[in-house]
């Protein structure tokens, strides 16, 4: 049998939680307002008999009195919070008057951290995924849920702002795989002194793509592909890397996409000098 009781601010409930696990059938019992209580024994006579501290209170074993908690700053009722939850509610809740001064407080807290503060913060949380503290916690919520298109705008212009004043922080130049054979290929091109840039950005600050091999001042670009970018049939690129190879060539470029085994070929040295001289 399910029972509630709504606790206001500054209200009590009879019994405490050990009381009800250990069977006990105690009365006056003061328990932290909001916990969630096991019983033990058949359910007391009323909810005002318990909550008036009455001698018929006789709770089951098998019985959850769900508490419910009132945010004194919104009234909004919660059900079964823990300690934590009450805190972290009532601190950020939008009709708490010093919300203002926490903010402020927490924007200046997050901007005086150094890098290696962040780092040793992002391997705490880690490490607490990985011994499953977050196991239990329900994620269902936030499902189906997507951002209005106004918001998506304004979330797309930042980034864009960011990575124009921090180019080298794009998530490419941080995560880019290290390929052999575009390795390779340059190596063969510096010992033959075909000068090129690595990693050139033609449609910078508009886009941020990068050409493995690129030759600015003839504005030709060569990609270095592994399989994962084309399509089964192995010769047409899969639909992100030719729109990408369209944008770039529409903006004047020669964009030539070279499969990896093509850096092996005898000629291949003689085939970009052809192009590039």
């Amino acid at each position: 049998m399910l029972k509630k009781i709504s606790i206001c601010p500054g209200s009590r409930t009879a019994l405490l939680k050990r009381d009800f696990v250990d069977g006990a059938e105690k009365v006056g019992s003061n328990p932290t307002r909001g916990s969630r209580i096991k019983c033990s024994g058949g359910v007391m006579d009323s909810i005002r008999d318990f909550y008036s501290f009455g001698e018929g209170s006789n709770p089951s074993r098998n019985t959850i009195l769900n508490i419910m908690w009132e945010c004194k700053h919104c009234h909004k009722e919660f059900e079964n919070y823990s300690p934590s939850q009450k805190a972290n509610h009532s601190r950020w809740c939008a009709k708490n008057p010093k919300r203002k001064n926490y903010v402020s407080r927490l924007k200046e807290t997050r901007e005086s951290q150094t890098e290696e503060q962040r780092n040793r913060a992002n391997e705490s949380i880690k490490k607490l995924w990985e011994r499953g503290v977050y196991d239990n916690i329900p994620h269902d919520g936030f499902k189906g849920k997507t951002h209005t298109p106004e918001i998506r705008k304004r979330i797309s212009e930042g980034r864009k702002k960011w990575l124009k004043q921090n180019p080298e922080k794009h998530l490419w130049n941080i995560s880019k795989n290290y390929s052999i054979p575009c390795e390779q290929l340059k190596q063969k091109l510096r010992n033959n002194n075909i000068l090129f840039e690595e990693e050139f950005q033609p449609l910078f600050p508009e886009r941020f793509f990068s050409i493995d091999i690129a030759f600015p001042e003839k504005k030709i670009g060569i990609e270095v592909n592994g399989n994962q970018h084309y399509n089964k049939d192995k010769k047409t690129l899969k639909k992100y890397y030719q729109e990408r190879h369209d944008l770039i060539e529409e903006s004047g470029w020669k964009l030539i996409e070279l499969h990896y085994l093509d850096v092996y070929k005898d000629n291949i040295i003689e085939e970009i000098n052809g192009l590039v001289v």
